[in-house]
């Protein structure tokens, strides 16, 4: 047997794919369980300063579900979906800790599930060194901060979980004008996400926040569907 050598950019944690009945705990060591069609399917990848995780189904529709998880797109993917599209319309410089976290948490109440670790978290060259976005919390959401938008729902069970993790910066104005000044390729990109989640996602990004992933907010629930994406119905 070989040593799996890897010469890329370094990891803020452990890639992870899992699946099947077990998903809830996302952070076990590989198996040689073959992934089968309707299965709940889980993955996440962070890099130095960024991560990117999603979950979802194995499957092109609700016909390859398997019994365990009927239901998934309106009982579970569409409702935390929601509070994925709250929390990048939540998020903004200057707001406390605290009250994040309790009008995600209610976000999170309204559609019928809690949060399972919290509502999201710092990121740097590690996963989670530690968050603002917590219970009772007094500290503010500073401009330059680095965010995974991370919600777990406890409405996750076996083969069945929705997950739409993304790299989020926040940023006042003047840095929003530094960036755009000193790396202008960068502020194309992020203008570009902003946009298609603003005009194709129907989510009111603010100008505050800065996606770093390359679909920010895009969530497929049936991965063999990836056109299927779930957008904000505009009134």
């Amino acid at each position: 047997m070989s040593a799996m050598t890897y010469r890329g950019e370094p990891f803020s944690y452990h890639p992870i794919l899992t699946s099947g009945p077990d998903i809830p705990n996302g952070i076990r060591s590989p198996t040689n369980r073959i992934v089968k069609l309707g299965d709940a399917i889980f993955a996440t990848v962070g890099m130095w300063g960024g991560n990117c995780g999603r979950g979802g189904i194995l499957g092109t529709c609700e016909d390859d579900c398997h019994p365990e998880n009927a239901g998934f797109l309106k009982q579970v993917a569409i409702p935390y979906w929601r509070t994925v599209v709250a929390w990048w319309e939540t998020v903004h410089v200057g707001l406390n800790g605290g009250d994040v976290h309790e009008r995600l948490t209610e976000a999170c109440r309204t559609q019928g599930f809690s949060p399972t670790l919290g509502t999201g978290h710092l990121i740097d060259w590690e996963d989670w060194p530690n968050t603002p976005i917590r219970q009772g919390s007094n500290d503010v959401i500073k401009s330059g901060m680095l965010f995974a938008s991370d919600i777990f729902s406890d409405a996750n069970g076996p083969q069945m979980i929705a997950h739409c993790e993304d790299t989020v910066a926040v940023a006042d104005t003047e840095l929003r004008a530094e960036l755009a000044e000193r790396h202008p390729e960068v502020w194309v990109r992020i203008n570009t996400r902003r946009r298609f989640m603003r005009e194709q996602l129907g989510i009111n990004v603010l100008d505050d926040l800065l996606p770093f992933s390359i679909a920010p907010a895009y969530f497929c629930p049936f991965w063999l569907a990836p056109d299927m994406a779930l957008r904000m119905r505009k009134p």
